[in-house]
């Protein structure tokens, strides 16, 4: 609009005026002004955080342990595994997988990563969630690597008839495998709740 006022004003002039301005200096002129400054490009970051849920209510185990009544412990240990099985993160791990494989997040923050291992008769149980979703990334051509890990809570339980069960707890960050990470740090907050003769359970 404002090249076309131009126009006008210098086509009105023209009467009054032995000088005559073409459109094309006109464009001419426009064109010179001076160019906004460019934006600065400044790099995006996709982050994503999940919590994989360790697979059953632990408030009742937590109970249990407080009572120091070893029926209590070893009932409430054996009804968290069987909920823990039943959970099933394999398949669990396959849906986040192909939500990770379609966002493609830069960083993903994992909140439980959870891992399990039952000492049978037979030999080690291990169901190490933080493996086992990266194996499920692997096979959708998404490469992650853990780039910090920080465990919260190690505890060993009975589970009659089968053995014992070391359970840990960790937050850990996982980065896609083609982004450079450098200075990687990690530390537990101050703040914790303490269940006493039990555990404490600490963030980070």
């Amino acid at each position: 609009r404002s090249a076309a006022m131009l126009l006008l004003t210098v086509t009105a002039g023209t009467a009054q005026h032995a000088d005559v301005t073409s459109w094309g200096e006109v464009k001419r002129d426009i064109l010179i002004l001076p160019q906004p400054a460019a934006k600065a490009v400044v790099p995006q970051i996709k982050v994503m955080t999940r919590n994989l849920y360790l697979g059953t209510d632990i408030d009742p185990l937590v109970g249990a342990l407080a009572s120091g009544i070893p029926g209590l412990i070893t009932a409430a240990s054996t009804q968290a595994w069987n909920n823990i099985v039943a959970t099933d993160f394999v398949t669990r791990s396959g849906a986040l997988a192909d939500e990770i494989a379609t966002a493609k997040p830069d960083l993903i923050g994992l909140q439980e990563a959870t891992r399990f291992v039952l000492a049978t008769q037979g030999g080690p149980v291990v169901i190490d969630f933080v493996g086992i979703l990266l194996a499920q990334l692997q096979a959708r051509g998404a490469a992650y690597t853990p780039v910090s890990s920080i465990q919260n809570i190690a505890v060993t339980l009975p589970v009659p008839g089968i053995g014992l069960l070391d359970y840990s707890d960790s937050e850990v960050i996982l980065a896609r495998s083609d982004i450079l990470t450098t200075n990687s740090q990690s530390g537990q907050y101050g703040v914790f709740v303490a269940i006493p003769g039990v555990l404490d359970v600490r963030r980070s």
